[in-house]
């Protein structure tokens, strides 16, 4: 039987999904701070790499040259955490995590596939790293820094500023990296330990504000649903437009079902005719979404927002 790789504990195995590799988070937790504690200034190599020439054509010619006799000395010398998740950053954000694998990885910098395995255990560990190093990407910009998103605890009060900026945050990093929408919502979800740290704060600035902590998180999975859910149209019209299909859909498909719109029957959305360039702006959805769903959860908060939020969905009706 499988144990946790912290503690010793048994496992349970799961059908499907990721194999884990702890008992529970707060092992997880423990496992990743040792971690980093030996990794060091992990986040500065980080940066540095990601804002360095790329050098994928390097790492090609020396892995093309080192194949008839192995990996060169000094480039395995030179392999470190950080360099590995920079070169996969570079990799998701041009073929997803699809086309993210640990050869490539090895290839791009030049070394054999498993010198990596000193350093990451595999893929998983490998996405989770990632995740990681571009939300910590994020929290250092200034919007977060201002509004309380940047790892400091948030100041009395201060829960809009810091749900607007986790909002804002995590719409763009999933712009400039499209794969972390796969990591984040899918099941088992990938939430690295610094991410979850990060969402723990704010929840805790909810809670202050007078909320119980189940309304607190359904306000902020409220923000980040948003976030998460037009970036998913965005990368969708993103892939149309890379594979030339927008041009022909507003061309031709568009006139076509527009015709369709009878203002007598079906007068709202024949007004829109004039306008649907505003109405394909995802982003203006999200600006106007996420100022109204603030607004809502401020307004609850200032009304009767301590006790836990019940739903009001009409119940569906039997087919009998």
């Amino acid at each position: 039987m499988a144990s946790c790789e912290q503690c010793g504990a048994p496992l349970t195995t799961a059908s499907r999904g990721r194999r884990r590799h702890y008992c529970s988070r707060s092992c997880q937790a423990r496992a990743y701070r040792a971690r980093a504690k030996t990794r060091g200034a992990a986040h500065d190599e980080v940066t540095t790499e990601l804002t360095a020439p790329d050098p994928a054509a390097t790492g090609r010619s020396a892995a093309r040259a080192g194949a008839s006799r192995g990996e060169s000395a000094s480039a395995t010398e030179g392999l470190s955490v950080p360099r590995i998740v920079a070169v996969a950053i570079r990799l998701a954000d041009a073929h997803g995590l699809d086309g993210l694998a640990m050869r490539q990885v090895a290839a791009e910098l030049g070394v054999a596939t498993m010198s990596l395995y000193h350093h990451v255990r595999g893929k998983d560990e490998l996405v989770e790293l990632m995740v990681e190093a571009v939300f910590r990407d994020g929290a250092d910009s200034p919007a977060a820094a201002r509004s309380g998103s940047d790892g400091a605890d948030p100041a009395p009060g201060a829960w809009r500023a810091g749900l607007e900026s986790w909002a804002r945050r995590e719409w763009d990093l999933l712009g400039r990296h499209p794969w972390v929408l796969r990591a984040v919502t899918g099941y088992p979800p990938v939430l690295p330990p610094g991410v979850l740290a990060d969402v723990g704060r704010l929840l805790t600035a909810l809670v202050d504000a007078g909320l119980d902590p189940v309304t607190a998180h359904q306000a902020f999975q409220s923000a980040s649903g948003l976030a998460e859910g037009l970036a998913l149209l965005r990368a969708g019209i993103a892939e149309a437009d890379r594979r030339g299909l927008t041009a022909g859909w507003r061309a031709v498909e568009l006139p076509a079902l527009l015709a369709q719109l009878d203002p007598e029957t079906r007068p709202v959305q024949a007004a829109l005719v004039g306008s649907m360039d505003a109405t394909m702006d995802v982003e203006q959805m999200f600006e106007f979404g996420l100022a109204r769903l603030l607004d809502g959860i401020e307004q609850f908060v200032e009304s009767d927002g301590g006790g836990p939020a019940e739903p009001t969905a009409t119940p569906r009706r039997s087919a009998t």
